[in-house]
């Protein structure tokens, strides 16, 4: 936590590019697609859903990233610099020095989530578009877009699995309607709480939190 304190000195420029580094490069961005899709799978639309999935994507992804932001904010070692928090300032050179040592860390961090197919896939398509002969597999180039499509490729994966049983619902609630004639009730209507019954009765929060904290 003091770490963190030390940092939240830094420059604002500074703590905001850091700060958005370590979201989009982070749970983030799987646990949000996870959530707004089993809300969407719900039949919940609307705000109350996006700011619902958004506030438990954030507070999942704190819990998940508190100890490599720890971690990254030790090595960095911004406690150390001069002039921290005071009208003078940091000077520049240190400055660059404890953000490159936080930027490696996160950087080794996100390379023990990747294969090095993860990472080959995005170096093939750099260099086919660009006219460079070779790029390191280590460059923040590399290593962040193909972080960020294995997280889109792992949430697709994982909603698939949660949808799959509100979709079976919807179309038996429906079936069913068609061969009852019922017109006056709209699906959606019956389909929402048999969902939710279904959901809770099966500690379905539980799953889904335990499955999900737990893949990382």
């Amino acid at each position: 936590m003091s770490s963190l304190i030390y940092f939240l000195q830094l420059p604002t420029s500074i703590v905001l590019f850091l700060g958005l580094l370590v979201l989009f490069t982070s749970a983030f961005i799987k646990v949000t697609l996870i959530f707004s899709i089993f809300f969407l799978g719900l039949g919940i639309h609307g705000s109350g859903g996006k700011i619902t999935s958004l506030a438990l994507a954030l507070m999942c992804t704190f819990f998940l990233s508190a100890p490599h932001i720890e971690e990254a904010l030790s090595k960095a070692q911004f406690h150390t610099l001069n002039g921290l928090g005071t009208q003078s300032g940091v000077s520049a050179a240190e400055l660059q020095t404890s953000v490159k040592k936080f930027s490696d860390s996160w950087k080794s961090i996100l390379n023990k989530n990747l294969t090095l197919e993860d990472k080959e896939r995005i170096s093939n398509i750099i260099l086919n578009k660009s006219k460079e002969k070779n790029i390191s597999d280590n460059s923040w180039r590399v290593i962040a877009p193909a972080f960020m499509l294995k997280e889109l490729q792992a949430a697709f994966s994982a909603a698939f699995k949660i949808l799959l049983p509100f979709l079976v619902i919807d179309l038996l609630v429906a079936y069913l309607f068609t061969a009852l004639d019922v017109r006056s009730l709209h699906v959606a209507a019956v389909a929402l709480p048999l969902k939710l019954l279904i959901f809770v009765s099966v500690d379905g929060v539980g799953l889904l939190t335990t499955n999900l904290l737990g893949s990382y």
